[in-house]
């Protein structure tokens, strides 16, 4: 792995002729995502409708290493579905790496940054209620587990998030 200190990544918002690049980034995304066996080809489909939900409302930011898009993250409101408290927060949606180049922890730093330079105090995400290896992982990100919430036909519903200085 990459020492991601020493990856010089480039965050831009996603525009009208990046869809190729994110629907990409999904597919490499996706092969971890398939092997984990915790993720079914419908679910994998619905993530990429979601997916293009937020690049068209442009809520989706690429990190480029380069010329080369390694990550993406979709930074929007609510999913009221989940949250309906009208928190300061910023929400990651559709939090994606090239695996094995350390680029997700910047991509929570980046998110990070945005929320502070919009004023908000809070980072909040939604992610799959079965899944105890992401979980850790957002935990590791400095993420608290606030709750766990289920919404019929839809497999997240495990709520994190972390307050920012």
């Amino acid at each position: 792995m990459v020492d991601e200190a020493k990856r010089d990544l480039k965050f831009t918002q996603a525009g009208p002729g990046d869809w190729p690049a994110l629907a990409l980034v999904r597919a490499q995304a996706e092969q971890t995502m398939e092997k984990s066996g915790l993720y079914t080809r419908a679910q994998l489909d619905i993530g990429v409708a979601q997916l293009q939900y937020r690049w068209e409302r442009d809520a989706m930011w690429l990190a480029r290493d380069g010329r080369r898009v390694v990550g993406a993250i979709g930074l929007d409101g609510p999913d009221t579905r989940f949250w309906d408290d009208n928190a300061p927060a910023l929400y990651l949606y559709k939090v994606m790496a090239v695996p094995g180049l350390g680029v997700g922890p910047r991509l929570v730093e980046f998110a990070e940054t945005q929320a502070r330079e919009r004023g908000l105090r809070l980072l909040r995400l939604d992610c799959l209620r079965e899944n105890p290896g992401l979980h850790a992982w957002w935990k590791s990100q400095g993420f608290q587990h606030v709750r766990t919430a289920a919404v019929a036909g839809y497999g997240a519903g495990a709520l994190f998030e972390k307050e920012i200085g």
